[in-house]
């Protein structure tokens, strides 16, 4: 494992030159140059670092050093003429890119362990010496103080990086960023050219041998089988070499999902033959990458290859390893240099019983599934916490780890979570990674369409402008982790920002506050559950915009600044403002699940009476182009729903002319999970309120077809649903009845929980053959379902989820005492609760049939709440007196329940009588301590 290590030289004579002043001395003075640079040796990376230093000394002082005699030596530890001083002291640090800086005997070096090494030294002397700050890859984002003097001070050190490895790789795009790369190269990162260099980047070996000391000639990754064994060639002449699946060897001759039958003896060796071919070809800098298809389905099933997963079920991730292994073992054979890694990825990094990797190969963890609103050691985030205790058992496995992050691959926005990615990266430094590799929207290449930014004009910017202090501090921290973080973000936002700091220092510590106390996660495949909620919080996008108008009227006068705050106010309206808006939009939009005395029958058909009184919602869109196109007539579809103490019940019902067409192959049980995604099907998600973050998935078919998943994970379940169906000539319909009790959560009458249906149609013919869902949302994207209701609630907005009314109180609620010391907020789960403290009392008037009923009805109160000291709810008893005067009596006041209170939120209940005559005022305050307070979540009654 590599560590970052400076190293200090205290020979007699250097202490000697050090205490005397020698060792310092001016480069230019009053803009006047006054020594030289040259180069010893010629290793790539040398006469770049050179070139760098005359153009950036010019640049900042107008002088030019190019042309007098050399005092500052630019080498590496290759040259014999460079002093042993420095090559003793760079071979104490077993790193290929490290650098020595500082004068021996009159000459200032920069000594690198390679030339790479060299070239990262001068990067750092123009920052430190030179004052120029490589922010953004634009044509504005080199940054310097123009000064006519540069005093070159010594500090005789050894430098090197932490992590040896530090990627930032093109995605989402085509063609060759050079600038982006440059910037990289500049700030000590790694930039390899697009996966899988071919004969035609040649021409960009000489840039990239300068810049880093990656291997550029990678290759494998997901095609590791496609290209060694490639489908076009093999398919009709051995089509045992490919995966058999459903009966039918795969003659599929794209890549996407292609499979092999990875125990096939030739196919191994063609594997085997192929690396052996790209490492002959490429010599040192070639490496290779062991993958597969990114799918769940198309696995092979013929007998040897279920023999490697060893049990009933397809353990992908022992088939994938044992294979992969044994073609390693083959490679290292003939090429014990060879540098060979393991994909680490979401459906083949499972442990499994006996999984070894060789010592000498790298491991590529794939933490899909993440969180990165929260860090990944943090015990708080339901996602993180399965991710964590993933990697450590890797680490158990293997000491050669480095992270693949996936960042990239949710709506990436405006998001300033810079403090979780350095936190993560003295985290990776504490377990002894390798480093860490993230991708970007290089900003100067042609963009692919992507659907998650909906064809924004800013998608341009998003590679780089978006998050620039983001990328800027994972290049610093990547090469020290151990940076000040606060330290570090000030100097850089006050050079960055310049006269405009004042004003874009209060907004951005603004926007990282909401950031931080924000709910809900953000990842893949979830996506972003936070940033609608960001501008919750009365006040703050004004406060934001208020900030911004003052950066503007500083930044008069200067092109960059007025353009660089423009952008940041674009960005802040594109992907903060209107997301919050389309939110607070959904709060009205909203599902129920009335209750019924007599459950419907399931048999497919959808005509049993109880539907009369159900819940249905047609408003389907597409969900996978941003558009937001509703559904063709000729396709119409509808979700229905009903409820009962134990169930809940869905009909769906589809539209489809071409019924003959028709997919539907997937039967139920675990083997759903490789083929209902191939078929028309639906998809439900059910949200409940509950602490742990589960929510549920039922995919189901037009044959009735039903997989049960728990989420996050996918985790197969069988939760005890039931799904019929019914097809016609023109369409089909599904019914479904969900046992809640498996379910984590409470489900009573007037509780919220979220839902979600989409549906994806298969068919190939004019009508569009793609995914429509309520509202057009994503499908695992909890922010945006709806809210559902159940049952017909005695507790109106018991949820708290429908905001406040023209009091300012929560809607059918009432608030006592001082205004503004209790209000709503936002959960974790990105639900909404009420925040009751000391000063306050919640009151709620129950009206509807119970309010002055004939005969008494005896209650069953369920509160779920959290916090500390004691709640005390009681029942208040009133009569009216003169309704048309509002005139009440109090009748009495009786206990309903007290609850000690917790952190960890817990549903309670107790039970009240509603008399005859009589309408009842539930009051919720706290016991007399003065630091009590709580959150009540929910808050449900039903007749017992």
């Amino acid at each position: 494992m590599l560590a970052k290590k400076v190293i200090r030289l205290f020979s007699a004579s250097l202490l000697f030159f050090a205490s005397s002043g020698a060792f310092s001395f001016d480069l230019v003075k009053n803009g006047k140059a006054l020594h030289g640079i040259t180069v010893a040796g010629d290793e790539p990376g040398l006469a770049l670092a050179k070139e760098e230093i005359i153009l950036y000394t010019k640049k900042v002082t107008g002088a030019d050093i190019g042309k007098l005699p050399p005092r500052i030596v630019i080498s590496t530890v290759k040259n014999k003429d460079v002093p042993a001083d420095i090559r003793n002291a760079l071979s104490k640090v077993k790193s290929d890119e490290a650098f020595y800086m500082g004068s021996v005997r009159g000459k200032f070096y920069i000594v690198g362990t390679t030339g790479v090494g060299a070239w990262y030294g001068a990067c750092d002397f123009m920052e430190r010496f030179l004052g120029v700050r490589f922010f953004t890859p634009y044509e504005d984002g080199t940054l310097f103080t123009p000064k006519k003097d540069v005093w070159v001070s010594d500090s005789s050190r050894v430098d090197s990086p932490f992590f040896p490895i530090r990627l930032v790789n093109q995605c989402g795009t085509g063609g060759f960023d050079q600038m982006t790369r440059e910037w990289a190269g500049h700030n000590r990162i790694q930039a390899p050219g697009p996966w899988g260099i071919t004969d035609s980047l040649v021409k960009y070996v000489k840039f990239h041998e300068q810049r880093m000391r990656m291997d550029r000639a990678r290759d494998g990754g997901h095609l590791t089988f496609y290209l060694a064994v490639p489908p076009k060639k093999y398919n009709k002449l051995h089509p045992e070499y490919f995966a058999l699946s459903g009966g039918k060897r795969n003659t599929n001759t794209g890549h996407h999902n292609t499979h092999h039958c990875m125990s096939h003896p030739e196919v191994q060796k063609m594997v085997c033959e192929y690396i052996l071919a790209h490492i002959d070809k490429y010599g040192e800098s070639a490496s290779f990458a062991f993958g597969a298809p990114d799918s769940t389905k198309g696995w092979c099933e013929c007998e040897n290859c279920r023999k490697l997963d060893q049990g009933n079920d397809l353990n992908v991730s022992r088939r994938f390893h044992t294979v992969t292994q044994k073609i390693a073992e083959k490679v290292y054979e003939k090429r014990p240099d060879a540098k060979l890694w393991t994909w680490a990825y979401a459906n083949y990094r499972d442990i499994y019983d006996g999984l070894k990797i060789d010592e000498r190969m790298n491991v590529v963890f794939c933490p899909h599934g993440r969180c990165y609103g929260h860090t990944l050691d943090d015990p708080k985030c339901p996602h993180n916490g399965k991710i964590y205790a993933m990697l450590l058992d890797w680490l158990k496995v293997s000491k050669k780890i480095q992270i693949y992050e996936y960042d990239m691959c949710y709506p990436s926005g405006y998001e300033p979570y810079s403090e979780v990615m350095v936190r993560d990266m003295k985290l990776y430094k504490k377990l002894g990674l390798l480093g860490s590799k993230h991708e970007i929207y290089y900003p100067h290449t042609r963009f692919a369409k992507n659907r998650l930014h909906g064809g924004s004009p800013l998608t341009s910017t998003y590679g780089m402008l978006n998050k620039w202090q983001f990328w800027y501090l994972f290049c610093k921290s990547a090469w020290n982790p151990d940076l000040d973080y606060e330290k570090t973000l000030a100097e850089m936002e006050r050079s960055f920002y310049g006269k405009t700091y004042p004003a874009m220092k209060k907004y951005n510590d603004l926007r990282r506050k909401l950031w931080r106390e924000a709910p809900g996660c953000v990842g893949y495949p979830f996506g972003d559950q936070h940033t609608p909620l960001l501008l919750q919080k009365a006040g703050a996008k004004e406060a934001l915009l208020g900030y911004l108008a003052e950066a503007q009227n500083l930044a008069k006068g200067d092109a960059r600044l007025e353009k660089q705050i423009s952008l940041e106010k674009a960005m802040l309206e594109e992907l903060w403002i209107k997301p919050n808006e389309k939110y607070r939009e959904s709060l009205g939009r909203r599902l129920a699940a009335p209750a019924v005395q007599k459950a419907p029958v399931i048999d497919g058909k959808g005509d049993d009476p109880a539907w009369g009184s159900g819940c249905f919602v047609d408003t389907f869109k597409t969900s996978d182009d941003r558009k937001f196109t509703p559904v063709p007539g000729e396709l119409a579809t509808s979700a229905g729903f009903l409820s009962d103490a134990k169930n809940l019940y869905i009909l769906l019902q589809a539209k489809e002319p071409n019924m003959e067409k028709l997919s539907s192959k997937a039967v139920s049980g675990k083997q759903a999970m490789a083929k209902i995604w191939d078929d028309d099907h639906f998809e439900v998600f059910l949200v409940p309120q509950n602490e742990s973050m589960k929510y549920y998935q039922f995919a189901v078919n037009a044959d009735g077809g039903l997989l049960q998943l728990e989420q996050p994970g996918s985790v197969i379940s069988d939760f005890g649903a039931v799904a019929k169906t019914k097809k016609n000539k023109d369409g089909f319909t599904i019914e479904m009845k969900i046992p809640v009790e498996k379910l984590e959560g409470p489900f009573t009458p007037g509780m919220s929980w979220k839902a979600h249906v989409g549906r994806t149609r298969r068919i190939k013919d004019a009508l569009p053959a793609t995914h429509w869902s309520i509202d057009g949302a994503d499908f695992h994207k909890q922010i945006d379902f709806r809210n559902m209701v159940i049952g017909s609630p005695v507790i109106r907005n018991g949820s708290f989820e429908e905001g406040k009314d023209k009091r300012n109180f929560p809607k059918f609620w009432g608030v006592r005492g001082p205004q503004g010391k209790s209000d709503l907020v936002k959960l974790p789960s990105g639900r909404t609760g009420f925040h009751l403290k000391i000063e306050n009392t919640l009151t709620h008037i129950i009206f509807g049939k119970y309010f002055m009923g004939k005969e008494d009805v005896k209650m069953l109160l369920t509160v779920k709440v959290s916090g500390k000291g004691t709640l005390v709810v009681n029942n208040g008893r009133y009569k009216q007196i003169n309704p048309a005067k509002g005139l009440n009596k109090q009748i009495k006041m009786e206990n309903v329940l007290r609850v000690n209170l917790s952190e960890k939120p817990a549903c309670v209940t107790g039970t009240f009588t509603i008399h005859a005559g009589e309408f009842t005022q539930l009051v919720f305050h706290l016991s007399m301590r003065k630091d009590a307070e709580c959150i009540l979540e929910g808050v449900s009654a039903v007749p017992e």
